[in-house]
């Protein structure tokens, strides 16, 4: 197995102080300092594929954030999505990574997937099945899904009201257009307000980086051509995405992911280069937005969480905390933590409940603290790990930053 990346590990150890997985079990082998040597001594084949090595390797949030820090340049992502890929291979995959697998990829399967989730977080059918959990999760916290896909909702293409000032493509990845229907429309008012005519095209899919981080490169290469292909053939100022794993996945990942599978990079590569985060997009061209908010509307207590993935795969840490200071609603109040992770991370909260406990506990007391009532990230995944361990269901307003944008628009 390739693993050029691992040698250029110094062992410095400042991996070890941004990893939120060792922060809490202060075990080098989960460290990613330790994954790095693991591999590099399999690459070598001084070590073989076994059940414990695979546990260890496992174990990681796929944040980026050791990558961000490292002063040697490991690409700990790339690294560790191809030996998942390799072990996935020797030792078979997690019932969970099967299951994204199989239904990821594939809209029509998507679409039935989300059916029967609605069906599972029916009140009637929390009485059958009882208290059941997903991780720490109780069934019953998690969001029920759109009863129809988003993007059947609105036409492909959206005109501005006023004066136009661009056209922009609005991903919206599977979380909004399957279980997040309120943040697309919060999206679409607030783009259409500012001036923007707003595409958006109904072959894009699923960004793939749930099934390429958890090693199914091959099995999301169809989906992630169709997508460069599909938003490639638009003309616009921007692709626009609200979910920060998306934004990680189209303006970070897929470069990378074409020499992982032999392909020319060009076309991935300027994709990349229009890529957004909404937020970022937004606080740039706040010029845009300001004349169309509400002076004389109260005030709410926001409070902010940064997604990993965009705080180190976005245009700018601060930009969508500053984005929310300037709102003339918005009070803001900014937490201790508010740029750490919450330990969602994918599949994370599920195979390492006891972990990512410890490490959204924190989270959600010093929200709480700050006296909000609504707290506002970028990514469904977020969201759903920060509303779903809430000690009380809708203690805070665990919602998207254009929802809180959007209520304040006169």
């Amino acid at each position: 197995m390739k693993a050029d990346e691992a040698y250029q590990c110094g062992k410095c150890g400042l991996c070890l102080t941004s990893c939120p997985v060792y922060r809490v079990t202060r075990e080098e082998t989960t460290a990613p300092r330790a994954k790095v040597h693991l591999i590099r001594s399999f690459a070598h084949d001084s070590l073989p594929a076994t059940d414990r090595m695979q546990e260890k390797l496992q174990c990681c949030l796929m944040c980026g954030t050791c990558t961000n820090m490292c002063p040697g340049g490991v690409q700990h992502d790339i690294l560790f999505m191809r030996m998942r890929q390799e072990m996935g291979v020797r030792r078979g995959r997690s019932k969970e990574v099967k299951v994204a697998e199989a239904i990821l990829p594939r809209e029509n399967r998507l679409r039935l997937a989300s059916k029967a989730a609605r069906l599972g977080t029916s009140s009637l059918a929390q009485r059958i099945i009882g208290r059941m959990h997903i991780g720490n999760i109780p069934i019953e916290n998690f969001p029920p899904p759109n009863a129809t896909p988003f993007r059947d909702q609105i036409p492909e293409i959206i005109e501005p009201s006023g004066r136009p000032a661009g056209t922009v493509v609005y991903f919206t990845g599977c979380a909004t257009n399957h279980i997040f229907e309120r943040t697309g429309h919060a999206v679409i008012k607030v783009l259409t307000r500012m001036g923007y005519r707003v595409l958006l095209p109904k072959n894009q899919g699923c960004c793939g980086l749930p099934l390429f981080f958890h090693g199914g490169i091959k099995q999301a290469e169809d989906t992630i051509l169709s997508n460069i292909d599909t938003l490639q053939a638009t003309t616009c100022d921007a692709i626009l995405v609200d979910c920060a794993t998306c934004g990680s996945a189209l303006g970070h990942a897929y470069p990378q992911l074409m020499a992982e599978l032999d392909l020319p990079d060009g076309p991935a590569r300027r994709l990349a280069e229009k890529v957004w985060d909404i937020g970022e997009f937004v606080f740039k061209h706040f010029d845009q937005l300001a004349p169309h908010l509400d002076q004389e509307r109260d005030k709410e207590t926001v409070t902010y969480h940064l997604p990993c993935h965009l705080k180190n795969h976005g245009q700018g840490k601060n930009m969508v905390e500053n984005l929310l200071k300037q709102l003339p609603h918005v009070d803001y109040q900014k937490a201790g933590d508010w740029d750490s992770c919450c330990g969602g991370g994918g599949f994370f909260f599920n195979e390492y409940p006891e972990i990512s406990k410890k490490i959204v506990d924190g989270k959600i007391k010093n929200a709480i603290n700050t006296g909000a009532q609504s707290w506002a990230t970028g990514c469904p995944g977020c969201r759903v790990q920060l509303s779903g361990n809430l000690p009380q269901k809708g203690l805070l307003d665990v919602c998207h930053p254009m929802e809180i944008i959007a209520r304040g628009l006169k």
